[in-house]
């Protein structure tokens, strides 16, 4: 696939404004403006530029049709698909879900959610496996071989598979513990014109960055720092 990705961002900062609007005549910036300002909002996007005219797989939409998951208490569409490429060796996986990727971080699990992902071994069989969330208390890794079909150039995918839950403890199939993928997956598509950029709002860089607490200090001499907490430990970052 022929096109790069640029990420844009667009702060809906007053500070940003404000500290492009220096004295004329070079004087420090005025006092009220010194101290340290948070950012409370902000959007970003993806812009996509390719090198040829070409039809690429729509990652942000649902697909026109979709998957099938059938278990003992599930009746689930898995309606968004990606793909993924490894540089490395050459191989991809195609990985499904009935959630958006790129969803809004929350701190709120939704349930169901269901991530499929296809590809091969290293012995080159095509093989299935299936994060299963159906509830709080429902959990499961699914897995079989497949005969999935995936259609690089009309960007979708059939298949009809039985996956049955992993025993986690001897890595064993679980014969009475199943569920049944069906059906054809029609990607969405975007059309792509050589060397016009096209761009896609794409909230989670942003949502990541009020989430980490970025902020900005100014000083009356003009020098300004960079902060951020990490989400994971709580520590403070100056740049």
């Amino acid at each position: 696939m022929n096109f790069k990705i640029k990420v844009l961002f667009i702060f809906s900062l007053s500070l940003v404004f404000f500290l492009a609007c220096e004295d004329e005549e070079g004087k420090d910036r005025p006092k009220e403006l010194v101290g340290t300002w948070y950012l409370h909002e902000a959007n970003s996007s993806l812009e996509l530029t390719s090198k040829i005219d070409q039809t690429a797989l729509d990652p942000f939409s649902k697909g026109t049709s979709s998957l099938s998951v059938k278990g003992n208490s599930s009746d689930i569409l898995l309606n968004h698909m990606m793909v993924q490429y490894d540089y490395y060796s050459g191989g991809e996986s195609i990985i499904l879900s009935n959630r958006p990727f790129f969803d809004d971080f929350s701190d709120d699990m939704n349930f169901p959610s269901i991530l499929l992902i296809l590809g091969k071994d290293d012995m080159g069989e095509q093989i299935a496996y299936m994060q299963a969330m159906l509830s709080p208390d429902e959990y499961g890794i699914y897995f079989n071989i497949s005969d999935f079909v995936y259609d690089k150039d009309n960007h979708s995918l059939q298949m009809t598979d039985t996956l049955f839950a992993m025993n986690m403890v001897t890595g064993e199939p679980d014969q009475s513990d199943y569920h049944v993928l069906y059906g054809t997956y029609q990607a969405k598509t975007i059309n792509l014109s050589a060397n016009t950029p096209k761009s896609f709002d794409f909230p989670p860089i942003a949502q990541d960055m009020v989430y980490n607490e970025e902020s900005m200090t100014l000083e009356e001499n003009g020098q300004v720092t960079m902060s951020h907490v990490d989400s994971y430990d709580g520590t403070k970052h100056d740049e």
